[in-house]
């Protein structure tokens, strides 16, 4: 599963960008993410939409409800044949047609 971002405020995500979804953690509520470009980041500040988010090697993670504030949209693939595929479930906290 991808992600990608149009334009971004948060310091450390790419603008115009494509992200790995790695998982959902529903008991933290926070989607961690891979940026394929690798890279390091260090928040100056607390972690947050402001202040980015610690990043190793391009991972890291954030809460879903910052998530759905900065990323545009969502795509993936499967092995099964076209029509066959059963529609994603919601993630919690999104808006229809999100």
């Amino acid at each position: 599963m991808t992600c990608g971002t149009e334009k971004t405020t948060t310091p450390g995500l790419n603008p115009n960008h494509a992200y790995a979804v790695l998982t959902y953690d529903d008991q933290t509520d926070c989607v961690r993410l891979w940026n394929p470009h690798g890279g390091q980041f260090i928040p100056k500040d607390p972690a947050g939409l402001e202040s980015g988010y610690p990043t190793k090697d391009g991972v890291f993670s954030l809460p879903l409800e910052d998530f759905v504030r900065q990323f545009a949209g969502m795509a993936r693939e499967t092995d099964l044949p076209a029509g066959d595929d059963p529609e994603l479930p919601k993630l919690p906290g999104t808006l229809p047609n999100h």
